[in-house]
């Protein structure tokens, strides 16, 4: 798969996050368990912190491939939570998953960040294949029930 483009989510996307999101396959693996209406998701996104949330876009020749999101981020500390990793039905099973979380990785390192971390349904097999596959390691029990999952960035 050709590298999609990846850019900062703006409130014009508040419709696309909010499908993406509240697909029937999706919105269950999302820890609120709920769906969220085109304006209580771009009342989110005009919320966002900038300093302490990046949450993007990834676009392809195909339109919106999905997103992903880099959040909590703490400077002081160099780490933050990786996650709301989304993937449109029409590019899963391609490797999109992992390009988007390698971008995640990317991102973080710009910001100086030595650790990500990710809060993982225990049931959530595909998320916990994909970040164990990207280097994340298991390492006890996370928020909410989660499994929390940590990644040491290189060169942070």
């Amino acid at each position: 798969m050709a590298k999609p483009y990846f850019r900062r989510i703006t409130v014009e996307d508040a419709g696309r996050l909010a499908a993406l999101r509240n697909a029937d396959d999706t919105w269950e693996w999302f820890f609120s368990k709920r769906r969220f209406t085109e304006g209580e998701t771009a009342r989110w996104i005009a919320g966002l912190d900038p300093e302490r949330e990046e949450v993007y876009i990834a676009e392809g020749e195909g339109g919106i491939v999905g997103t992903c999101s880099l959040y909590r981020i703490d400077r002081s500390e160099r780490r933050a939570e990786v996650g709301r990793i989304i993937v449109a039905v029409p590019f899963r099973r391609r490797g999109t998953g992992e390009v988007m979380l390698r971008e995640m990785f990317g991102r973080g390192r710009s910001l100086g960040l030595d650790l990500l971390y990710a809060n993982i349904m225990p049931e959530n097999e595909a998320s916990r294949r994909l970040f164990s596959k990207c280097g994340f390691r298991e390492v006890g029990p996370g928020a909410e029930g989660g499994l929390r999952y940590e990644c040491r960035l290189a060169g942070g």
